[in-house]
């Protein structure tokens, strides 16, 4: 389930792949970021690593990265034949470069 996208901020190449127990630090800090304007609304940040492992337990995370890292995420979870999509995540210096949408 791989594949390249383009992203309108920069000329490198993003691979787009499953998320694994390894990425659960990197998972945090770019869910985090993009979600800091929630920080109002959430005492605290969005997820810690504990929280992302749960997410994990039910569902998958896509994570698309580049060599600067983890550019971008979401989760999905399947149940019954219906998908929860959630989390749309993107590294704040990408967003607005299409990258959510490119997916």
């Amino acid at each position: 389930m791989a594949a390249i996208v383009k992203s309108r901020l920069s000329d490198s190449d993003l691979r787009v792949r499953l998320g694994s127990d390894d990425d659960v630090p990197a998972l945090t800090r770019v869910i985090n970021a993009a979600f800091v304007v929630e920080q109002m609304v959430f005492d605290g940040d969005r997820v810690d690593d504990l929280r992302v492992r749960v997410y994990m337990s039910g569902g998958t995370f896509l994570l698309a990265e580049d060599s600067g890292g983890v550019a971008g995420c979401v989760y999905i979870n399947t149940q019954d034949g219906r998908s929860y999509l959630g989390l749309l995540s993107v590294q704040p210096a990408r967003q607005g470069t299409g990258l959510g949408g490119n997916w």
